[in-house]
């Protein structure tokens, strides 16, 4: 039996300013880090093709593969260990280095969720956010250590369908909370990305 609506509420403001540091932390430098995997490949390519060393067609096809390859890598990993933060009562380093290990996992996870909710969206809108609720929860628990792949899959389906009405309408909620703020005139976009966490603790 899941809390009601206010005490759901009233719990996760709580969790979100217990996180908030961490998380912050977490998504200020796992963003860093994937904005300098993305661009500091283009440079020497960049500096090449100045220079004429070798073709210009596979100077930036190496480097634009190496920039997708690292962005992707280094965006699971800040994701990772943003909901590493979330979970457990961690510091943004502690929660990084976790995550770092664990990336591989939580890639294999999402990627697995990902998969099954696209699955559903192809066939109807309906079964993809059925399929999005049932399975939300499964990186959390892979990264929280309740579980391990496509455990983490099956846990977050068993739990979640016996109140799958309920867990939707918070997920849609937390969802309308987070976006919400980002709609206020002039400090929007300021307020926006602080609020953003309150999404995860949710």
């Amino acid at each position: 039996m899941l809390p009601g609506i206010a005490e759901w509420l009233t719990a996760s403001w709580a969790d979100y300013r217990r996180h908030w540091a961490a998380l912050m932390g977490v998504l200020a430098l796992g963003g860093l880090a994937t904005a300098a995997g993305v661009f500091l490949p283009l440079i020497p390519a960049g500096l090449a093709s100045l220079f004429g060393v070798g073709p210009a067609w596979l100077i930036w096809g190496v480097a634009s593969t190496v920039s997708l390859l690292a962005g992707l890598g280094l965006s699971t990993w800040a994701q990772a260990a943003a909901i590493r933060a979330a979970a457990r009562d961690e510091s943004a380093g502690d929660a990084l280095r976790t995550g770092w290990n664990q990336t591989p996992a939580f890639a294999l996870v999402l990627s697995l969720v990902m998969l099954a909710a696209g699955g559903g969206f192809v066939l109807l809108i309906v079964p993809g956010l059925a399929l999005s609720a049932l399975l939300f929860f499964a990186p959390f628990y892979q990264m929280d250590g309740e579980e391990r792949g496509m455990g983490a899959v099956e846990l977050s389906f068993a739990r979640v369908k016996p109140v799958f009405v309920e867990v939707s309408v918070r997920l849609l909620l937390a969802g309308l909370i987070v976006w919400l703020p980002s709609w206020i005139p002039y400090v929007g976009w300021l307020i926006g990305p602080l609020w953003a966490p309150f999404g995860l603790v949710a």
